[in-house]
């Protein structure tokens, strides 16, 4: 299975929050749930 997200940082909530730190954690709870 595969996942493809895209984050738009300059719109809605995701303004305030730190990107890189919200993709590693997509990351590593995809991971954490079987995906690789």
């Amino acid at each position: 299975m595969r996942f493809a997200a895209v984050l738009n940082q300059d719109g809605g909530t995701l303004r305030t929050v730190d990107i890189f730190a919200f993709a590693d954690r997509l990351r590593q709870t995809l991971e954490a749930a079987g995906h690789s």
